[in-house]
């Protein structure tokens, strides 16, 4: 059972993860929209809810059951994930999972100008309107985290780890998360799946030319593989950011396997055995390999390809 929580800025484009990783984990969603149209809805009037999305204070008030909001909140929250995972957005589910040692809690930024960049786009809004929206979006946040649990919404030490949306994908994210979970996704083949089109050689555009020798002799044998399928984090910052990272060229689905190839001269891949050997001491259950110049050049002239 995982239960992931997601802290985010808003225009980070945390609400998105949340719905690749439920998507991808096959878990449900719980978000402050669902809490108000299935939970809220039964212990709260109209004009209730509508107060409560517009104010954290609100929360700390009594419901029908007695008891503040929040606490309701939190109740059904647990009661939801006691036998199940659940990917939770907001909600103060880092507080209320604090100490649960099946949950994983990840914050999301981004850049102010990025963060603005995305606001304009998605609402069609000017830029002044954009900053008003996110101050008082994440004003929101900050005061729910606060006023009910009196702690700091951007206290890094409330997770385990925090995702700079400026330059990783939403894809490459969720593919890193994955790879931190390996039993939760074990029966869940969204990882691993081959597309019959995305082998197709002609559809490539690959970095190096060995790499569409290297896939000319794989499909010759009829052998399945997924070009650069996974990004696997291997440096931190000290608040949790991921500072690098290595992408291996292939995964070879039918033996389990990554492959690294490298076409530069020996002298030179000292910082690509480094980023291996950090890989491999990280993520101890991956296979991976590295195929050398001299390595890739005697399969090619196997082959015929050279």
């Amino acid at each position: 059972m995982l239960i992931i929580t997601i802290s985010r800025q808003t225009g980070s484009l945390g609400e998105e993860l949340a719905k690749e990783l439920s998507k991808s984990f096959g878990l449900p969603l719980i978000d402050r929209e669902y809490v108000n149209t299935q939970w809220l809805s039964g212990i709260a009037k109209s004009n209730q809810i509508n107060l409560l999305r517009d104010s954290p204070k609100a929360h700390l008030t009594l419901s029908s059951e007695g008891i503040p909001f929040y606490v309701s909140i939190e109740n059904r929250l647990k009661d939801a994930t006691k036998d199940s995972g659940a990917i939770i957005l907001g909600l103060g589910a880092e507080m209320v999972f604090k100490d649960n040692p099946n949950a994983f809690h990840l914050r999301i930024i981004s850049p102010e100008q990025a963060r603005i960049n995305r606001i304009c786009e998605q609402y069609g809004i000017d830029v002044a309107q954009a900053q008003k929206f996110i101050a008082l979006s994440d004003r929101k946040h900050r005061k729910y985290l606060f006023d009910i649990y009196s702690q700091n919404w951007g206290d890094n030490s409330l997770y385990h780890i925090t995702f700079n949306t400026e330059k990783l994908k939403i894809t490459q994210i969720s593919q890193m998360i994955a790879n931190m979970f390996p039993d939760e996704i074990k029966n869940n083949t969204s990882f691993i799946k081959i597309d019959a089109d995305e082998n197709k050689l002609k559809k490539r555009d690959f970095v190096h030319k060995s790499e569409a020798e290297f896939v000319k002799i794989l499909e010759m044998y009829h052998v399945e593989w997924k070009y650069e399928p996974t990004t696997f984090p291997i440096e931190w910052d000290e608040e949790g950011n991921v500072t690098k990272a290595f992408t291996p060229d292939f995964f070879l689905p039918a033996f389990q396997t990554y492959v690294e190839l490298t076409t530069m001269n020996q002298k030179y891949v000292t910082g690509k055995n480094r980023k291996m050997r950090k890989l491999k001491a990280l993520y101890p259950e991956v296979n991976i390999s590295i195929l050398y110049k001299k390595d890739i050049n005697k399969l090619l002239r196997k082959f015929g390809v050279l």
